[in-house]
């Protein structure tokens, strides 16, 4: 590709080695979704708790610097848009004013964020090899892509400069200054997600929220483009509202502490509940829970789907058949689980996969 030997030849006119700082500095990159960057709160918590003295800097994308706006683990932070060629001139210059020590190069999706961040002179760059677009040779330290979950991958990236782990729970810190709703507690529905493959099928959520319904007020999220989607969901359940695409993240994140129990596809606002550490069902197909699922998180149920096409089309399919195999049934029984008042005092585990004529769940009560 011709992109990369230019922004090569970029790189070489621009590379300087910065002078040490006194104290570690870590800039860390993370450009992508909602879910990535929640993957990466464990990371910038262990960072801090275990070098107090140290600056953290924060490269990502506009939703990420929304989703962290009140994270304390986080000295300075810098948005990513696109296209971000125009950005790249003064963002390299705050960048390297700052002098940072090392950069952790969670995950990007731009080009060239990672030629960037070699023009600033780190002493270590540290990623995972394979996924940095050709420029893998720009890292001091490659860790071999393995099978893992996204938030080990990311501890194991900064163990890489000798600092340890601070468990797995994922941060999200609300704005307190945002009202709670009133009224009584909710069950919220999630229909939505950017892949169809991700979805559950529409008359699924009206089945369980047809079910529920009686045991809370029902609210059906969603973004600006899920509103169709989420009204008509809304629409078919007695009682139940569509908030798709009126809530900021600050307020999802209030409406999601609020729920009893979140029923959601694979997608951010349920990394957001398992962050909250509210009780969710979360809905899996061709995705891989074990590679970006819920991760020791009490009060969380998995349900997978076997897959059914061999080989997978993934993005491509337009009609997941196997998360069909998802049956409703299953889903009502373990949010009923959690709407009862034993399971609001005693935090539970579920977990389950579930095929054609699946019944039950198998539950853990730690």
């Amino acid at each position: 590709m011709m992109k990369n030997p230019l922004i090569r030849a970029g790189v070489a006119l621009c590379l300087k080695k910065n002078n040490a700082a006194q104290k570690p500095h870590y800039l860390v990159i993370s450009t992508t979704g909602l879910g990535d960057t929640l993957w990466a709160t464990p990371a910038l918590r262990a960072i801090k708790k275990h070098q107090p003295d140290s600056t953290t800097t924060l490269l990502t994308s506009p939703i990420g610097a929304s989703l962290l706006a009140k994270n304390p683990y986080i000295d300075h932070c810098f948005v990513v848009k696109d296209p971000v060629f125009s950005q790249l001139a003064p963002m390299r210059r705050t960048l390297k004013a700052l002098k940072p020590t090392a950069a952790i190069v969670f995950h990007t999706s731009q080009r060239p964020i990672l030629p960037l961040v070699k023009t600033l002179g780190c002493s270590q760059i540290v990623g995972t090899k394979g996924i940095n677009k050709g420029f893998d040779d720009y890292l001091t330290i490659q860790r071999e892509p393995r099978y893992e979950h996204e938030i080990t991958r990311r501890l194991k990236l900064i163990d890489q400069l000798g600092i340890p782990a601070d468990g797995y729970a994922m941060d999200l810190f609300i704005d307190e200054s945002i009202d709670n709703l009133s009224g009584e507690p909710i069950i919220v529905l999630h229909p939505g997600a950017k892949d169809p493959f991700k979805q559950w099928h529409p008359r699924h959520f009206i089945e369980v929220g047809r079910q529920l319904c009686e045991h809370g007020e029902i609210i059906v999220t969603g973004n600006s483009s899920e509103k169709k989607l989420a009204g008509h969901i809304a629409q078919s359940i007695p009682g139940a509202q569509s908030l798709a695409g009126a809530l900021s993240l600050s307020q999802l994140a209030h409406v999601l502490r609020r729920s009893r129990v979140v029923i959601t596809n694979d997608t951010g606002p349920m990394h957001m509940a398992c962050a909250l550490k509210n009780p969710v069902i979360a809905l899996f197909g061709p995705t891989d829970p074990k590679l970006c699922g819920p991760l020791e998180v009490e009060n969380t149920t998995t349900l997978q789907a076997p897959k059914t096409c061999h080989p997978c089309l993934t993005k491509k399919c337009q009609s997941p058949f196997c998360m069909s195999l998802i049956k409703p049934t299953s889903v009502v029984s373990c949010a009923l689980n959690y709407l009862s008042s034993n399971t609001i005092n005693s935090p539970m585990r579920c977990s389950t996969v579930c095929g054609a004529g699946a019944s039950g769940l198998s539950v853990d009560r730690p």
